[in-house]
């Protein structure tokens, strides 16, 4: 689960909104898909659910951003000036407290559905790898 929040953030060290954008949408899209193959079928029906629904926000978010940068010039222009400005603040590296701290949050806006989870008693055997 940690992999899944941390991964899509690293887009990050290429361009930096990245982190904040395509990396948020994947990262809770990948943590909820990765949360139901764990659990497979026999789970309640509001986790599937609650797992669907993350996957189709994180699913919608980057398809809209996509469309965004790709048809709508005024967005491309605000992404080449973000990258701008995050080059004259020092190396890619130095941009490695914000991305692991994205890293975090997304794991943490995931975290309910991890919750979820243990109510039902899935998680201390199902999702213990996870952590």
């Amino acid at each position: 689960l940690c992999v899944t929040c941390l991964a899509p953030t690293l887009l990050g060290y290429w361009k930096s909104d990245l982190t904040v954008s395509y990396g948020y949408g994947t990262g809770v899209a990948a943590s909820a898909a990765l949360i139901y193959t764990l659990l497979g079928a026999g789970v309640a029906p509001w986790i599937t659910a609650h797992c669907a629904l993350l996957v189709l926000y994180g699913t919608r978010l980057n398809v809209f951003l996509a469309y965004r940068e790709t048809f709508i010039q005024f967005f491309r222009d605000m992404s080449a000036r973000i990258e701008a400005n995050a080059q004259t603040r020092g190396p890619r590296l130095s941009r490695t407290p914000f991305i692991t701290g994205c890293a975090f949050l997304y794991f943490c806006l995931v975290s309910p559905l991890v919750l979820s989870t243990a109510w039902t008693g899935f998680a201390s055997s199902t999702l213990a790898p996870l952590f």
